[in-house]
């Protein structure tokens, strides 16, 4: 399905900044499924923080990091880091 883009759907929680964007790949996938992985290992819903999906958009296009990553451990962040924040981030807010 190279260059076909559906239409943006999905749990916003879960979605990669791309997706807003409307040009993703594959790695869209990856993305989603580290955010499972630091559901699992944090015990706590992506975002929790957020009260509506406008919230959840701020935040995850301004590469915004929940408040949650606090739990991980240090080697597991920074796995899971590499995963879920794009190489071009600088920085964390």
């Amino acid at each position: 399905m190279s260059g076909d883009v559906c239409p943006l759907a999905g749990t916003p929680e879960f979605m990669a900044p791309e997706m807003y964007e409307e040009h993703y790949d594959e790695g869209v996938d990856v993305y989603a499924f580290g955010m499972c992985m630091m559901e699992m290992a944090t015990a706590e819903y992506p975002y929790k923080e957020c009260s509506n999906a406008a919230q959840i958009y701020r935040r995850v296009t301004s590469v915004c990091i929940q408040s949650s990553l606090t739990l991980c451990d240090e080697v597991f962040f920074s796995s899971l880091k590499k995963i879920i924040i794009p190489p071009t981030c600088v920085w964390f807010c």
